[in-house]
């Protein structure tokens, strides 16, 4: 499972008493901006979901159910490198979205592999 984060005490608390392990840094994130970045919980599956719509995140909460997580960070306003949202129509719950700032990568996931793409879901730092 990927959680993407910006808080640096649940990040610590994850590595440290949960066990969890540092992939590597996949984008930098300004410290604020006009756009956030929200998370939100889907208890049903065990899927944190990330957008940086206002309007994608009401009607998940309101109509799915989903739990709102707030701003966990801030996408660059000056749009300097482009994070890439996709999602697996072939999975369920947890990873079925995928989001990278990998042009290739994503080509590959939409071409060879059926993943939807959801075009760019924020930007993070040049």
């Amino acid at each position: 499972m990927w959680l993407f984060q910006g808080d640096k005490i649940e990040y610590t608390a994850l590595l440290k008493t949960a066990g969890w392990a540092q992939e590597t840094t996949t984008w930098k994130s300004p410290e604020v901006s006009n756009t956030p970045v929200y998370r939100l919980y889907n208890p049903a599956t065990g899927e944190h979901h990330y957008t940086a719509d206002a309007h994608e995140r009401q009607v998940l909460i309101n109509e799915n159910k989903w739990k709102d997580e707030g701003t966990v960070f801030y996408s660059d306003d000056a749009k300097g490198v482009k994070v890439y949202r996709l999602f697996n129509p072939n999975g369920s719950g947890v990873n079925s979205h995928h989001y990278t700032t990998d042009e290739n990568e994503r080509n590959v996931l939409i071409s060879q592999y059926g993943w939807r793409d959801e075009s760019v879901g924020w930007y993070g730092l040049k």
